[in-house]
């Protein structure tokens, strides 16, 4: 019993003290901000501090966000997508919002000006899907029936599952034009 006890003793007596970095190290200070809202004093992130579209510090769009706008949710939207959302007989025509077919840009400031039941379209800048009415639009849980129609703009299908957890993390990273 004596040798266990001697042999742990020695095990942990040995220890050399651990560097856990410069005391002030632990104030966030050298950490990129997770919403854009930092001031860009930090030395590791991407936030630049820089207002974006939605008024705040810091650079959303270029955030590590792994659903984009234009190359993801966006195509969707246009006369080839699934969701068909800019042909004439929908939103590319005279029903408001106005979609633009060619331009991710035009149609992302349109939709962020839309306000469906108070809610803005996107919420750009905040990270509470909650806030923005893309998402129950979508899935037909603001009151209205879910977009698109089925069939409708030329032969639209209703957003799947997975394309509708796409738009939640693209809501959840802040809704940037990325």
């Amino acid at each position: 019993m004596f040798a266990i006890g001697v042999a742990v003793f020695a095990a942990c007596g040995g220890e050399t003290d651990t560097n856990y970095g410069p005391p002030g190290g632990l104030r966030n200070a050298q950490l990129p901000s997770p919403t854009g809202t930092g001031t860009g004093t930090g030395t590791g992130g991407k936030d630049s501090g820089a207002p974006n579209d939605s008024g705040m510090g810091g650079d959303v769009t270029t955030m590590n966000c792994t659903v984009s706008w234009k190359t993801q949710i966006y195509p969707k939207m246009q006369g080839a997508g699934t969701w068909k959302c800019s042909d004439t007989a929908c939103h590319g025509g005279n029903t408001p919002p106005a979609i633009s077919a060619t331009d991710a840009t035009a149609a992302y400031n349109s939709l962020k000006g839309y306000v469906i039941n108070g809610k803005p379209y996107f919420a750009v800048g905040n990270t509470d899907p909650a806030a923005s009415s893309f998402e129950c639009n979508l899935k037909g849980t603001c009151g209205a029936a879910a977009m698109p129609i089925p069939g409708g703009g030329g032969g639209a299908t209703a957003a799947t599952g997975a394309e509708i957890a796409d738009v939640d993390t693209w809501l959840k990273c802040g809704s940037p034009n990325n």
